[in-house]
């Protein structure tokens, strides 16, 4: 489903972490990976900020878990 995600439309993706078919880690973990290696050759990102995206998404999938959507 990676691969999917990348042009999966937002509303859509909700619905996925919202059912659990996907994880917020997951959806950060792809579209960090997509910004670090698509990113320099468009020069579309200046500062990726890996390390807080994957704890806002560890602290979401927590949020979610106890039933905080």
């Amino acid at each position: 489903m990676t691969n999917d995600l990348n042009f999966t439309p937002v509303r859509r993706l909700g619905k996925h972490v919202r059912t659990r078919q996907v994880s917020p880690v997951e959806l950060a973990e792809t579209f960090l990976h997509r910004l670090s290696s698509l990113g320099p050759r468009y020069n579309a990102v200046v500062t990726l900020t890996d390390d807080l995206a994957l704890q806002q998404a560890r602290q979401a999938e927590k949020e979610i878990a106890s039933g905080n959507y």
